[in-house]
C-alpha cells in the first residue's frame, strides 16, 4: 500500500526552523545561503497559510502566489499538492512523490524533478526551461503548452501523456518510454534528441515528424 503523505503540523520548533529558513531564502542573495528543506505536505501546508499564498486556481492577485525558489524538497510526499503558477525556480524535487500535483502555469526554470513521480500530474502552460525530469515518471501527466525546451527527459516514463503543443526544442528525450502519448502540435527542432524513444501504436505523432528520427 502507498505511503500517505504526513499532513501533521509541524512541532512549534519545526514551524521557527520554516520561518528561518524562508526569511533568510527571501533575503540572501548566495544560492547555498537561501536553500532549506521542506519534508512533508504538512509543512508546505503550513508555510503557505502563513505566508497568506493560495495555491489554488482561483484568480489570486500576485502577491498571494507561492514562490519557493531554490527550496530542498528532495523525497517529499507531496500527492496532491496544489502549486498553480507557483515560482519554483532552481528546487529540488529530486525523487518527490507529486502523483496528482497541480502545477498548471508554474515557473520551474532549472528546477530538479529526476527521478520523482508526476503521474497524473496537471502541468499544462508551465514554464521550465532546462528543468531536469530525467528518469521520472510522468505517466498520464498533462504537459499541453509547456515550455520544457532544453529539459531533461531521458529515460523518463511518458506513458498516456498529453504533450500537445508543448515546446521540446533541443529537449533531451533519449529513451523515455512514449507509448500512448499524444505528442501532436510539439515544436522541436535539429537538436531535439529522440534516440532510443519506446514508441507504440497508441502513439500520436508530431506532425511531419521524420520517423526516421525515432529509433523504437
Amino acid at each position: 500500500m502507498d505511503e500517505l503523505p504526513d499532513d501533521r503540523e509541524p512541532t512549534l520548533e519545526r514551524q521557527a526552523e520554516l520561518a528561518e529558513g524562508y526569511a533568510r531564502n527571501r533575503s540572501k542573495s548566495g544560492f547555498r545561503e537561501r536553500i532549506f528543506a521542506i519534508r512533508t505536505r504538512g509543512e508546505l501546508s503550513w508555510l503557505i497559510r502563513q505566508q497568506g499564498w493560495s495555491g489554488g486556481i482561483e484568480d489570486s492577485p500576485p502577491d498571494r502566489l507561492i514562490r519557493l525558489c531554490v527550496v530542498n524538497f528532495y523525497g517529499a510526499n507531496l500527492q496532491g499538492v496544489r502549486l498553480y503558477s507557483a515560482a519554483l525556480q532552481d528546487s529540488f524535487f529530486k525523487d518527490a512523490d507529486l502523483r496528482g500535483a497541480i502545477l498548471i502555469g508554474a515557473h520551474l526554470l532549472d528546477t530538479a524533478f529526476s527521478g520523482a513521480n508526476l503521474e497524473g500530474a496537471q502541468l499544462v502552460g508551465v514554464y521550465a526551461p532546462s528543468a531536469n525530469f530525467n528518469e521520472a515518471s510522468l505517466r498520464n501527466a498533462n504537459l499541453m503548452r509547456a515550455n520544457m525546451s532544453h529539459c531533461g527527459l531521458r529515460g523518463a516514463d511518458m506513458r498516456g501523456a498529453k504533450l500537445w503543443n508543448a515546446d521540446l526544442t533541443e529537449a533531451d528525450l533519449s529513451n523515455a518510454d512514449l507509448r500512448g502519448s499524444n505528442l501532436r502540435g510539439c515544436e522541436i527542432n535539429g537538436r531535439t534528441v529522440l534516440d532510443g524513444i519506446v514508441t507504440d501504436e497508441h502513439t500520436r505523432w508530431i506532425n511531419g515528424l521524420p520517423m526516421s528520427r525515432a529509433n523504437r
